[in-house]
């Protein structure tokens, strides 16, 4: 089969982003691999998004919420209306390189057993300027599953593509998160089929350097229930001997995100201790290998 004969269901969820959304779609019409449906949920904007789509984009499909549901739920509703056999989701805010639609088609059609495929992409900062992100798996991690309870390599939904009869039977996105629900995805997707990696950047991602500042209590809280849900069911048997190392590994790296900016010792004091609780033993392991780098760092 040619890869030109799959349908791809492009998924755009927005919130109040006026016209500045067109760049984001812009970015989906100029893609070299042109069979795909573009769907667009307004997310009940108040700034009159959707009546711009509309009369600027009418061959697009819109679906327009009558309250704001968040893009966990607003993501669903694009799935559940699309035809494809492949669902691309596109942030808002974000925009695809031209062959980034061919390149994730052909990745995925090679391999018939994956289930989902993402990149590496450009962090665009405010002043334009331009940071390849390379979101290699790490050589430490050979079980991707287990690498991404320790450490999420996929750092946007804008970066993936997956197979809807997959995510069909994973069960959708979480829309109790608000936050986590792209890693609670990708762990359910990871038990079930490969996940790919094509080493190309393909994608303009916007820094907002406000987004941890705001929501760090809740990742923090989502996170966790993240792995508690995770650990819950029977696909889980042959990680669950990490399950505490996995809590207190997050809780340390929170830590060490939030306190060099935010200096926010409640935080700080209540990740630590979270961290002693889930595994004493691995906290404690962590901060001798730190010892033992400062140490080495020192000249007699």
């Amino acid at each position: 089969m040619q890869s030109s004969n799959l349908l791809v269901s492009v998924i755009i969820p927005t919130y109040n982003r006026g016209f500045l959304i067109k760049d984001t779609i812009e970015s989906v019409i100029k893609q070299s691999y042109k069979n795909y449906e573009l769907i667009i949920i307004d997310d009940a904007s108040t700034d009159k998004t959707a009546d711009w789509i509309s009369k600027n984009y009418p061959e697009f499909k819109l679906i327009r919420m009558q309250k704001n549901v968040g893009n966990a739920a607003a993501r669903n509703m694009g799935i559940n209306a699309s035809k494809g056999e492949f669902i691309a989701f596109l942030d808002h805010d974000d925009q695809w390189l031209p062959n980034y639609l061919e390149s994730q088609v052909k990745q995925l059609q090679f391999f018939p057993e994956a289930v989902l495929s993402y990149c590496n992409y450009f962090e665009v900062s405010q002043n334009n300027n331009k940071i390849l992100k390379n979101l290699k798996p790490l050589s430490a991690y050979d079980d991707f599953t287990y690498h991404l309870l320790m450490q999420n390599v996929i750092h946007s939904l804008s970066l993936t593509l997956l197979r809807k009869s997959t995510l069909l039977k994973a069960g959708l996105l979480n829309e109790s998160l608000h936050i986590c629900n792209d890693l609670d995805l990708y762990l359910k997707l990871s038990v079930r089929g490969k996940i790919l990696h094509i080493p190309e950047a393909l994608v303009l991602k916007n820094n907002h350097d406000n987004n941890l500042s705001r929501n760090y209590w809740l990742w923090s809280k989502e996170i966790i229930k993240v792995y508690d849900q995770f650990f819950e069911k029977n696909y889980a048997i042959p990680y669950l001997q990490f399950k505490n190392q996995v809590k207190c590994h997050e809780m340390v790296k929170l830590f060490k995100l939030v306190w060099p900016i935010y200096k926010d010792y409640k935080f700080a004091l209540w990740t630590q201790f979270k961290a002693l609780t889930f595994d004493p033993h691995y906290r404690f392991t962590l901060l001798s290998q730190r010892w033992k780098k400062q140490i080495s760092k020192l000249s007699f």
